[in-house]
């Protein structure tokens, strides 16, 4: 029986995500789109719906599969300066409002938050209280930063709610198992579930044929793709580049996303595409590229094997345990010990004077098992119908 007293065959999910940043947007619509169309099919045991708060570009609205668009509800809200701002203080009442009508007509017994959504923490509190609710941990501890003191303030501030959503919320899921060992230690009587980090590759970019225009006539080059920040090892990359003559002078180093780039990721032979990447442009920016390389000097979990993978591309990463777990079930990138400028020198020359077949091939086949269409709907079902 839901909470308004109706009884019906099928639990109702509902998939509430606030935030579609960076590679957030991508993870989210292959959730949403899997999981909505997966409770269609004559078999399923969830009626499943979703709420999604639009804040980049039309993230949301221009991805989510036509086919479920009667289950979707999207809702504009600006990200802009003053928006931010408000955000810290409580959610907005469109959010609010529409959440609570769509938890009672659609008769909702489960909710899950898949963006992390901390600044939606009194939301989160009060489904805990009516509702089965899960929360998607991304990152349990804060990473390095280094903003202006205005962004770290407010770093501050959404760890901080972030740990309280954590506390509230006893049903929790990662795509890390490392993570989700660390989430069960340390919070015992919780419920702590995992399912594979889906793939970050939409339709929109498997079939985006937009030349990024920073690099009309440049291929061959070294390329780090994603959110700039400290974490992820982007100032070492540019020390590796510039102190090795045989990369300097075969190869330029691209570095595409937004975020705050280092002061050496301005100096030549490398290129920084300092916005927004869109996704009509991530194919040609991935084809076009002698190898991909992710330097993080940490990370909890992240989809960008998954392109690297779905593109074929010669691949580095730091040997941090999220890109181990993947590594050591398949030869999909060379690794080398984090926070290592030298070791990261040497695993790129040897990637890219020696790029290995094996390890193309063995991309080509972790795609196709670890990414399956249909995967990630398969187990948070399961998940959802586990815990009922």
């Amino acid at each position: 029986m839901t909470k308004s007293g109706k009884i019906n065959a099928q639990p109702g999910v509902l998939l509430v995500a606030t935030a579609s940043y960076a590679g957030m947007g991508p993870y989210v619509v292959k959730i949403v789109n899997e999981v909505l169309s997966a409770s269609r099919e004559a078999d399923s045991h969830v009626r499943a719906y979703a709420l999604l708060v639009d804040d980049v570009d039309s993230y949301y609205q221009r991805n989510i599969d036509d086919a479920n668009r009667g289950q979707t509800t999207i809702i504009t809200y600006a990200n802009s300066k003053l928006h931010k701002l408000r955000l810290l203080v409580a959610p907005p009442r469109c959010v609010t409002h529409a959440l609570r009508r769509l938890c009672r007509t659609k008769h909702i017994d489960t909710v899950h938050f898949l963006s992390g959504d901390a600044l939606y923490l009194p939301l989160i509190k009060e489904c805990t209280r009516q509702y089965k609710t899960f929360l998607t941990v991304h990152d349990a501890a804060a990473h390095d930063a280094a903003k202006s003191w205005y962004k770290m303030l407010r770093q501050e501030i959404l760890y901080r709610k972030f740990y309280r959503a954590i506390d509230v919320t006893p049903h929790l899921i990662t795509n890390s198992r490392t993570q989700q060992d660390y989430l069960s230690a340390r919070y015992p009587s919780k419920s702590v579930r995992f399912h594979s980090f889906p793939t970050l590759v939409t339709p929109r970019i498997s079939t985006g044929i937009l030349q990024p225009p920073e690099l009309q006539g440049i291929t061959n080059y070294i390329l780090f793709f994603g959110r700039i920040e400290k974490y992820k090892g982007v100032d070492l990359l540019c020390e590796a580049f510039r102190m090795s003559a045989k990369l300097r002078d075969n190869y330029r180093l691209v570095i595409a996303g937004t975020g705050e780039p280092p002061a050496t990721a301005h100096e030549n032979g490398i290129i920084t595409i300092n916005r927004y990447i869109a996704d009509e442009e991530v194919a040609a920016l991935m084809r076009g590229a002698a190898c991909v390389v992710f330097p993080y000097i940490s990370a909890t979990q992240s989809g960008v094997l998954s392109l690297s993978c779905y593109f074929r591309r010669p691949t580095v990463v730091s040997d941090i345990p999220f890109f181990m777990e993947h590594v050591a079930r398949a030869p999909i990138a060379l690794t080398f010990s984090s926070g290592s400028v030298e070791g990261l020198v040497r695993a790129l020359i040897k990637v890219l004077q020696s790029p290995s077949r094996e390890m193309i091939d063995a991309q080509e086949s972790y795609y196709d098992t670890h990414y399956r269409d249909g995967q990630t709907a398969t187990s948070l079902m399961s998940i959802y119908t586990d815990e009922l």
